[in-house]
């Protein structure tokens, strides 16, 4: 019993609701991931993933310098067994200049945001 209820809490204390990321582990999370959890279409889906008991969590997936010059960025929801990434971002580390990565349609090439709002018709 005792190991069910240490688990729980360890459980617990890994996965973190998008809403309740206010103290990243370190520098780089603390200015990246509030970034992401901040933009308008991330806020909207959010509430609505929420709504269904799956608020979305949202981690750096690899640090700058481990491929490139980028924070990778997931957003994703928990579904009881894994994660599931519904959108993926690179943030550049000295600028902070935020792109989107279309996984879904199999194009890996960044998206700058504001022309990925366009194309989605967000303003």
């Amino acid at each position: 019993m005792k190991f069910l209820i240490s688990f729980a809490f360890l459980f617990i204390g890994i996965v973190i609701p998008a809403g309740s990321q206010d103290l990243p582990a370190n520098k780089t999370e603390r200015k990246v991931v509030p970034l992401i959890t901040n933009l308008p279409e991330i806020i909207v889906d959010n509430k609505y993933m929420s709504k269904r008991g799956r608020p979305y969590l949202i981690y750096i997936e690899n640090q700058a310098g481990d491929l490139d010059n980028c924070n990778h960025v997931a957003v994703s929801e928990y579904n009881g067994v894994n994660l599931v990434p519904h959108h993926r971002f690179l943030v550049e580390a000295k600028t902070y200049r935020i792109y989107y990565v279309d996984f879904w349609n199999d194009d890996f090439k960044p998206i700058p945001l504001n022309v990925w709002r366009k194309s989605k018709g967000f303003k």
